[in-house]
């Protein structure tokens, strides 16, 4: 069966597949999610991409642009749990991510500099070096490191859908801390 993903704002085709026949009894959010799959295997730049509901769980976001992409309502459980494992590990530099994020100072290539993606943003507000964070270590393979890869510099969570997502999970993250043992945010 064809597959089209289209743009955010209009209804230009960014990407289309062919999905196995077995999809079509399959809802939207699996098929999409299938096809993301297939275009990120291929290479396929998604940016401006309207990719809400799709399901996204278990796929290897390496080096996507997903830039200016839809991602509301997709199921990144998996992402979300990762990122607040790594909040977990470091919750004394969690408001130092979240004013990151918001100022458009998150770049998901890089490890270090102004601007830099998750691990660095937090070894930055240790200053420290990400050698020196223990055992939060840099690994591009997590599926929030690669996640963070739709970031770039000068994103905020106004411009750019991954980085509004990761902004509403740390404040998730702050709020279930609170609630649970009382930590001011």
């Amino acid at each position: 069966m064809k597959f089209q993903i289209k743009a955010r704002w209009s209804s230009r085709v960014v990407y289309e597949c062919e999905l196995d026949t077995s999809f079509e009894t399959e809802p939207r959010s699996l098929q999409l999610g299938e096809a993301i799959k297939k275009a990120l295997e291929s290479g396929s730049n998604l940016s401006g991409s309207d990719l809400r509901g799709s399901n996204l769980s278990g796929s290897d976001l390496r080096g996507s642009n997903l830039s200016g992409s839809d991602l509301s309502g997709s199921n990144l459980t998996q992402i979300r749990d990762d990122l607040w494992a790594v909040l977990s590990a470091a919750p004394r530099e969690v408001a130092a991510l979240r004013a990151a994020l918001i100022a458009g100072l998150v770049d998901g290539s890089t490890y270090s500099g102004e601007c830099s993606c998750l691990v660095g943003t937090i070894a930055a507000a240790r200053k420290v070096s990400i050698d020196e964070l223990g055992n939060l270590k840099p690994n591009s393979l997590r599926p929030i490191e690669r996640f963070f890869m739709s970031i770039r510099k000068g994103d905020t969570p106004e411009t750019n859908s991954a980085s509004k997502i990761v902004l509403d999970w740390i404040d998730e993250w702050m709020s279930n801390m609170q609630a649970a043992f009382g930590m001011q945010q």
